[in-house]
């Protein structure tokens, strides 16, 4: 099976091709938890690695959506640098990790959901504010022609 590594800094994409066939070099410009989700996407035959959970500089709930996508192909994240984490099998590691990602998902939905109601109760009304029916009208009025960059 083929298997792809994940490294932020290029300093790490040596001792991840020991172990892997091809190392995506992440790219700051792009967020690398969206980077990441893409190849999994593409590459659904691979095992996917990475250096370390230091080493790509995300929160846990930023792998969460990773480790849905993995958990619906039946893959494990495997992590080469585990430090103090050694005594935990990848399997039993990626579990955990997904778990916490999980709950942590869970509490910040809940917390947004109470916001939002609260919020309610005290009058806010979410969304757009409603725009004027004069500024309406004249919106609706401009033709092509009279927008201009």
């Amino acid at each position: 099976m083929k298997k792809i590594g994940f490294v932020l800094h290029k300093k790490n994409k040596a001792m991840m091709l020991k172990t892997c066939h091809d190392v995506w070099t992440l790219q700051d410009s792009k967020t690398v938890a969206q980077e990441i989700k893409e190849v999994i996407k593409r590459n659904k035959e691979a095992e996917f690695y990475i250096h370390s959970l230091k080493d790509l500089e995300m929160q846990l709930i930023q792998y969460y959506p990773l480790f849905l996508i993995l958990k619906e192909q039946n893959k494990l994240l495997y992590i080469l640098e585990k430090e103090e984490l050694t005594n935990y099998s990848d399997e039993s590691l990626f579990n955990i990790l997904y778990q916490l990602a999980e709950l942590e998902n869970h509490i910040i939905s809940e917390r947004t959901i109470r916001g939002i109601e609260k919020a309610r109760l005290d009058g806010v009304v979410p969304g757009r504010p409603k725009l004027e029916e004069k500024k309406s009208k004249k919106l609706r009025s401009i033709t092509i022609v009279e927008i201009k960059p």
